[in-house]
């Protein structure tokens, strides 16, 4: 083909990769089904600190962690628990 190339597989994967990237990302609180109930207060207070993070990485603040609902760009997890080294390696 005389001056006309077909689109690589590279072209291809970035157009791919471009689709995913338009995607609006946003950020969700993850509350644990195994950890102890929280308060009121402190499910505002995640609630505040995961829509900081929203703003910081220019995404949507999208509220608790729905399982059912079709997140389609990257999701980021603000967790209601944090597992710690030690607590991992027992």
């Amino acid at each position: 083909m005389d001056g006309i190339r077909s689109p690589s597989s590279n072209t291809r994967l970035h157009a791919a990769n471009s689709a995913v990237t338009n995607a609006r990302a946003v950020v969700v609180v993850y509350f644990s089904r195994l950890g102890t109930p929280i308060c009121t207060d402190e499910r505002v207070t995640l609630a505040e600190v995961a829509n900081a993070v929203a703003r910081v990485k220019h995404c949507e603040f999208a509220g608790s962690y729905d399982e059912s609902r079709d997140y389609s760009g990257p999701v980021y997890f603000v967790p209601d628990d944090t597992l710690m080294q030690d607590e991992a390696a027992s």
